[in-house]
């Protein structure tokens, strides 16, 4: 097993939400601290409450909306790649299907069909006209639920010109349907979803996510001082006891 590694992007006056926490980590990369129990600003599964490092703290949600976090890369938690959009349009822009065109997808015999979620608009001919009839149907949903103004950063590219025959009633009926399942939190199994993580601190206002340390109490062989340190699962490291603390280590550099 190798060491696994990610950077954690925040901005300085933002680190200090992390001092002296326990920091999560979800199957999606998501992190999370873990705060007290009278912290009625974090969320409260299970008994215990946490708080996502992305959730901004200076500005104001409404139902329905989500921070999306604008180059995809959910460890860049900088304010300047942070946004609020509708947790609809959110969930939308990391589904792609050909490419990286939305909705589309190619059968065994080299012709294309679009989907809008679990609906079946058409099959086509060539990859543009199936992209097209996707664009039509995204834009009916998206003016029915008042979200017109995300329907050009969504929309799949278009050849100049291009037409479809129309598209049957029953497909834009089906797609604005109100949903019947009963939908569960993205965050009611957090604590069987999330593991602990260790951050190091790095340069320039970064920390090294490491997965799978654990917390070891040694003693240092030069000092004899009792100290608490990081011991990474896979790592080929010398036996604890021969650990020698910070201190003792820098008088001998």
């Amino acid at each position: 097993m190798h060491l696994l590694k990610d950077t954690l992007l925040i901005d300085p006056p933002d680190a200090i939400h992390m001092q002296d926490k326990v920091v999560r980590e979800t199957t999606y990369g998501y992190l999370a601290t873990e705060e007290k129990i009278d912290n009625t600003s974090a969320r409260l599964c299970r008994g215990k409450r946490f708080k996502m490092l992305h959730w901004l703290p200076f500005s104001k949600f409404t139902h329905g909306d989500s921070v999306d976090h604008v180059d995809f890369n959910v460890k860049n938690n900088r304010r300047s790649n942070l946004r609020i959009i509708p947790m609809y349009v959110n969930s939308m822009r990391k589904k792609n299907s050909v490419g990286f065109l939305r909705g589309v997808y190619k059968t065994k015999s080299g012709t294309f069909y679009s989907r809008y979620s679990r609906t079946h608009i058409g099959s086509y001919n060539t990859v543009h006209e199936a992209s097209l009839a996707y664009n039509i149907v995204m834009f009916h949903v998206f003016k029915h639920r008042g979200i017109l103004q995300w329907y050009n950063e969504l929309a799949n590219p278009q050849l100049p010109g291009l037409t479809i025959s129309s598209i049957p009633s029953h497909v834009f009926e089906s797609v604005t349907k109100p949903h019947t399942r009963p939908r569960t939190s993205l965050y009611e199994n957090f604590w069987k979803a999330s593991t602990p993580v260790e951050l190091i601190v790095g340069c320039d206002n970064t920390f090294i996510v490491v997965r799978g340390s654990i917390r070891t109490t040694t003693t240092c062989v030069r000092c004899s001082k009792t100290t608490e340190i990081s011991r990474f699962v896979g790592m080929h490291e010398g036996p604890v006891e021969f650990f020698k603390c910070m201190v003792c280590t820098l008088r001998e550099s």
